[in-house]
């Protein structure tokens, strides 16, 4: 009986340890991602960190309300002059659950049209979502990260408010800053991880050389 018992307090201390270390490594996580956000796109906000965040919640399919005016868009995207400068493909923050790929691997002809549209086209349906309370709790745990790191991220105090007040109004979605915009001109599709790795990554790979050369 004292064995039983001793063997079962020893594994609710061994269960806290593990439940502490896997909030260790998410917030690890979280913070890695945050930091590799703003090293690469230094003109970044907070709302331009939560956009990838949810993003990598809720993929692109809560954006889909008309799949043909959709359509209609990307390919008037991709028809448009390429823009130097952004990140070809990089994952959303903080669990890598899509990538953003940048729409330039289509205009100068890495990825084939049709594989890049299907493939977004599957990701939309790849995530149902959560319920708004849960996100809300999430987004509290990565924000307290965030602040954690003083970044001095501009506007800090003012979009922390409008997100949180967004958020209690049930409005989840969020556009990225203008300052983002002008800077980096960003024009991607949320494509499932998954999908990314065994349909497009590919193409990347045959195209260009492990030091980001283009290969001839």
């Amino acid at each position: 009986m004292k064995r039983s018992a001793f063997l079962f307090i020893a594994m609710l201390f061994m269960a806290c340890g593990i439940f502490d270390g896997v909030a260790a490594t998410r917030q690890d996580s979280i913070r890695e991602s945050v930091s590799r956000l703003v090293a690469t796109y230094p003109k970044a906000h907070l709302t331009d960190i939560y956009k990838s965040a949810f993003q990598d919640r809720f993929g692109p399919g809560h954006l889909i309300t008309d799949t043909v005016a959709a359509l209609d868009y990307l390919k008037s995207e991709i028809l448009g002059e390429i823009r130097p400068g952004y990140a070809d493909y990089e994952p959303t923050l903080y669990e890598g659950h899509f990538y953003r790929v940048n729409i330039d691997l289509v205009k100068n002809g890495v990825i084939p049209n049709d594989v890049f549209v299907s493939s977004f086209l599957e990701s939309c349906g790849k995530v149902k979502g959560e319920p708004l309370e849960q996100w809300i709790s999430d987004w509290s745990e990565i924000l307290s990260v965030i602040e954690s790191m003083d970044l001095d991220l501009p506007d800090f105090e003012v979009e922390r408010q409008a997100i949180g007040n967004a958020l209690k109004e049930g409005r989840y979605a969020w556009h990225h800053s203008e300052d983002y915009v002008k800077e980096y001109d960003p024009h991607y599709r949320i494509i499932e991880r998954g999908i990314f790795e065994d349909r497009l990554l590919p193409y990347i790979n045959d195209n260009y050389w492990p030091c980001g050369q283009r290969k001839k």
